[in-house]
């Protein structure tokens, strides 16, 4: 899967795919479910309420940075997609999908083009291609195989495994969370590791281990490097990498 930076793009691509899902039959939850692979079980209603405020929130967003434009149509497409962010709210779950079909118009996603547009020329806006994902998802399954086989404790292993999971999960996600997602699971999951007092003792007597926190600290900072030049996302201080050398790993 391609990773599209541009808010508005990513926006555009949740509501074309939401539409498409509106088919005779189904309710609001079901489209909605679908669209975000939610599985239809006890869970599914209050998964699909959180990613409906995600939407909301991408909205919100996407209003923000065209009010930034100097335009003299901003005023109208922030009017097209305040309309249907409010629109999206008010339909209830258990209504019928077509509802929620309507409201998303061919001239709101008209607008929604055009902002695609103008974001991509004002903020030069790069995607992360598939290949790339998929490297770094393979890599976070190779490391979560390494950290199981290494001779360290069930509750050590567990406290660095679920950082690799939590950034995986935000690539998984991605379209509900953004690169702005994928950069804060890095930035937690490298500092939950850093600051682990038990892990850094570890280290120290385990080679294996160092070498392969060392491979996990690496590759969350080339995410992070990766996920900085897709466009206004500020980097770690410091390269993972040179910060693991100076002092987490000598």
């Amino acid at each position: 899967m391609m990773i599209i930076s541009n808010p508005a793009n990513r926006l555009y691509d949740i509501l074309e795919t939401l539409r498409k899902n509106c088919t005779s039959g189904r309710n609001v939850k079901d489209a909605w479910a679908t669209t975000f692979d939610i599985a239809q079980d006890e869970s599914a209603e209050e998964k699909v309420f959180l990613s409906v405020v995600q939407v909301v929130e991408l909205i919100e967003k996407v209003k923000k940075v065209v009010n930034k434009m100097e335009s003299n149509a901003k005023e109208n497409l922030i009017k097209e997609i305040t309309q249907l962010e409010k629109e999206i709210m008010n339909i209830k779950l258990v209504e019928g999908a077509a509802m929620l079909k309507q409201i998303i118009t061919d001239k709101r996603m008209a607008s929604l083009g055009g902002i695609i547009l103008a974001l991509d020329v004002l903020y030069q806006y790069s995607n992360i291609e598939d290949e790339t994902v998929l490297q770094f998802r393979e890599k976070i399954e190779c490391l979560i195989k390494d950290i199981d086989n290494l001779d360290i404790s069930v509750k050590l292993k567990e406290s660095i495994i679920v950082n690799l999971k939590q950034v995986d999960s935000m690539i998984d996600n991605y379209k509900l969370y953004g690169v702005d997602g994928i950069k804060s699971a890095v930035e937690n999951s490298y500092g939950s590791i850093m600051l682990n007092k038990e892990l850094s003792e570890a280290v120290g007597d385990d080679s294996k281990l160092k070498e392969t926190i060392k491979n996990i600290l690496n590759l969350f900072g080339n995410i992070n490097t990766v996920v900085t030049f897709t466009k206004n996302v500020a980097p770690i201080a410091i390269e993972a990498s040179e910060i693991a050398s100076r002092f987490f790993l000598n």
